[in-house]
């Protein structure tokens, strides 16, 4: 099986309060609040594209340049790229100056495309023999609509990147993520429930809401609710873990009632299930990586933790991944 052997989220956004949300949208400071808004969302810095969030979170995995020229597939996995050609792995390959030996290709599954990504290219790392880097990053604010504040009011910017190595036996003082069952399916009844009216062919340049993001929260969240139950129990039916008996559950930060939801349903311990949509709102394809480098930073993993990686995205996609914690032998 493939493992993680390095995850890191990137250090250059900046935080943004509910005041200044507030002042950005034309909002009150009590309508943020009902949106559901944070504590605090993070925002790229002007100048700071989403090309440098994925650079900075590679460059924050610590690896060896001679290391990284050595990946056969340089993977990005986010919901909505920088642009729609080239791919942001093109362009950050050619911003990192890879060799033309490091495959770059994008992957779009929403928020789940991490997952996605874990899902589709950890064969190949483990048939191969040869390493692979994955990144999610999201920018979302200039497609956000301000007149729908109870989905624009969620979402924030983040990248985290992930390096992924065929199964081996960690070294003194190493850490590494197996990845164990997997499970990602489709329920698109409520396809159209998130929509981004542009980038494709669709949509004519220049009319009316074109580039803005629109979602049915209600949908997403009735539909969420009625598949989850039997997507748990197939997923365990493969080998997963039970929610209730995972030591840890890194979820989609989609939204405060979400996440509350999902806890209080596959009756998941709060201590077991760190939230960070408080700090950092929903990242969207980010999210979850991010919330797998918060974690593992934290020091709280042991050898053996079963982490239960889990979420929901556009689409409707419903996903689960688990992820083993081996630790080398002291």
């Amino acid at each position: 099986m493939a493992m993680i052997a390095q995850v890191a989220a990137q250090q250059l956004t900046v935080p943004e309060s509910i005041p200044e949300l507030a002042a950005r949208a034309g909002w009150t400071i009590e309508a943020t609040l009902a949106a559901g808004a944070g504590h605090t969302r993070h925002r790229a810095p002007v100048g700071v594209s989403q090309i440098e969030l994925i650079c900075d979170a590679i460059s924050r995995l610590g690896l060896d340049p001679a290391l990284v020229r050595s990946a056969r597939w340089l993977i990005c996995a986010q919901a909505v790229p920088w642009r729609a050609m080239p791919t942001n792995a093109a362009t950050v390959h050619a911003r990192l100056e890879l060799p033309p030996s490091v495959q770059s290709s994008d992957i779009n599954a929403s928020c789940l495309s991490f997952l996605a990504a874990l899902q589709l290219i950890g064969p190949s790392v483990d048939a191969s023999g040869c390493p692979a880097l994955v990144a999610s990053s999201e920018d979302p604010l200039m497609a956000l609509d301000w007149s729908e504040p109870h989905s624009a009011a969620l979402f924030g910017a983040g990248a985290a990147a992930a390096w992924v190595v065929p199964d081996r036996i960690p070294q003194r003082g190493e850490t590494l993520l197996a990845i164990k069952t997997q499970l990602i399916e489709s329920h698109t009844e409520t396809s159209e429930a998130c929509v981004i009216r542009g980038g494709g062919t669709k949509d004519l340049f220049g009319a009316d809401g074109y580039g803005k993001f629109s979602m049915n929260g209600k949908a997403l969240f009735q539909a969420a609710s009625r598949h989850m139950d039997c997507f748990i129990e197939r997923f365990v039916s493969l080998g997963g873990v039970e929610p209730a008996c995972a030591d840890w559950v890194v979820a989609h930060q989609a939204s405060r009632e979400a996440i509350e939801l999902m806890r209080r349903r596959l009756k998941i311990s709060p201590d077991r299930m760190p939230v960070r949509f408080e700090e950092f709102g929903n990242q969207v394809s980010a999210s979850i990586p991010e919330g797998l480098a918060s974690l593992c930073r934290s020091g709280q993993l042991r050898h053996g933790d079963r982490i239960l990686v889990l979420g929901t995205g556009a689409g409707l996609l419903i996903g689960a991944t688990e992820l083993a914690v081996v630790s080398a032998k002291t």
